[in-house]
């Protein structure tokens, strides 16, 4: 089971009829990291230097995808607001761009 930053399955989302949020989590995950990895050179496979960017690409998906989920969400959970959500999805892609959180 896939899992989310904070330990819950993403299950938690299709059975709360979200999974149009999942999808899109998803697809916008998938073209971070095919977008990162083609640029990758592979001819280090193996070596750290190659891991370390390989980890980088898949921290910034997971965190564009995140970024994605409160933008899905805007509007649409009793407990955050509209300006709580933005300023979530904000950070988590400021984060996917620059491996650094806006708010420590």
């Amino acid at each position: 089971m896939e899992r989310n930053h904070e330990g819950e399955g993403l299950e938690h989302y299709k059975n709360h009829g979200s999974t149009e949020v999942i999808i899109l989590m998803e697809q916008v995950g998938k073209q971070v990291f095919h977008a990162g990895f083609d640029e990758l050179d592979h001819d280090m496979v193996g070596s750290e230097t190659y891991n370390k960017q390989l980890d980088t690409i898949v921290e910034s998906a997971v965190n564009a995808s995140y970024g994605m989920k409160h933008l899905a969400r805007v509007g649409t959970k009793e407990i955050a607001s509209v300006e709580q959500e933005l300023l979530k999805a904000e950070n988590y892609i400021h984060r996917a761009r620059t491996g650094e959180w806006i708010n420590k």
